[in-house]
């Protein structure tokens, strides 16, 4: 059965799944790739965002490794190259966060605070949240401590803190320090970052490196900066900073799924009709290369089923 699915009872009608009644869920390099395959293939899907299309790659220093351009280039620019290729396809774009997800006598239902939405077929490509500090952050302070550095990245002349060890918080601090001081805590020795991004960081003046240093207080200053408490090596200090950037790692945004989804996820894979795409569920294979391929490869999969059972 094809065609529109109405939105249930006691719910305002603000849209429909149309076409092939496939969803994808993000409009980062996954959910982007599996849409212009989809729309290739004569399925027009619908697609959940809340954000920014183009999603944590906004912001990457430098992408390196995804081929077609040499020297690299930004995750800025790749996303602006990303999003014109998405809308060249005109896919029907929903601008809500999806709040929850249930499945019920082969259908998909999809909630957002303002609509219910059905599909016969959902494409997970939600990404990644990150993982929540283990530091209080005072409520007045929460315009200047970030998780991603997007809303910062036209700051200039300003000093800012990054905790984090990984290849975010190196990457971070190197698109960052083009025009600020940039101090990186790690909260003991080991690094889990890749060395040519260490390299760079460290060959760079502005950026500061400091191990065996963990943030154990955030408080307001007289300056309208913030006042950062670190304990180092047994000393307690106080750096003074205008914005702090958490990258202590992420977890894969699946908080929408429901229940009887969670429990019942391989089969429904199986089945054809539930797909996991992109950082989702990459683990520590999260590379926009390996996104980009799984949306297609995906869509391609979906495509093949629907003319099966044609």
């Amino acid at each position: 059965m094809r065609g529109i699915f109405q939105v249930s009872a006691g719910r305002r009608r603000l849209g429909v799944i149309r076409g092939d009644r496939v969803a994808v869920i993000g409009a980062g390099p996954a959910g982007i790739s599996a849409v212009i395959q989809l729309s290739r293939s004569g399925i027009r899907p619908t697609v959940f965002e809340e954000g920014e299309v183009g999603g944590l790659l906004r912001n990457a220093n430098l992408v390196e490794n995804y081929s077609g351009f040499p020297g690299g280039i930004s995750g800025m620019e790749l996303c602006g190259l990303f999003r014109r290729q998405f809308e060249a396809f005109s896919p029907e774009l929903i601008r809500e966060r999806v709040v929850r997800v249930d499945y019920d006598g082969g259908v998909f239902a999809i909630n957002t605070p303002s609509a219910e939405y059905f599909a016969d077929v959902v494409v997970v490509a939600s990404g990644t949240i990150s993982k929540k500090p283990d530091v209080a952050i005072p409520q007045g302070l929460t315009d200047r401590v970030f998780t991603e550095i997007v809303p910062i990245m036209g700051a200039s002349g300003k000093t800012i803190v990054i905790v984090g060890a990984g290849d975010a918080a190196f990457d971070y601090a190197l698109n960052l320090s083009r025009k600020n001081r940039v101090i990186i805590l790690n909260r003991g020795e080991r690094l889990s970052c890749l060395g040519v991004l260490f390299d760079r960081a460290m060959g760079n003046s502005r950026i500061e490196y400091r191990t065996n240093a963990s943030l154990t207080a955030i408080n307001p200053a007289k300056s309208g900066k913030i006042a950062l408490e670190i304990s180092a090596n047994g000393d307690i200090l106080t750096e003074f900073a205008d914005y702090l950037v958490f990258a202590i790692g992420r977890v894969p945004r699946t908080d929408f799924l429901a229940k009887k989804i969670s429990q019942n996820t391989e089969q429904l894979m199986r089945e054809g009709v539930l797909h996991f795409i992109g950082d989702v569920h990459g683990g520590r294979f999260r590379q926009t290369g390996i996104a980009v391929g799984e949306g297609i490869l995906t869509a391609m999969k979906i495509a093949e089923r629907r003319t099966g059972d044609e």
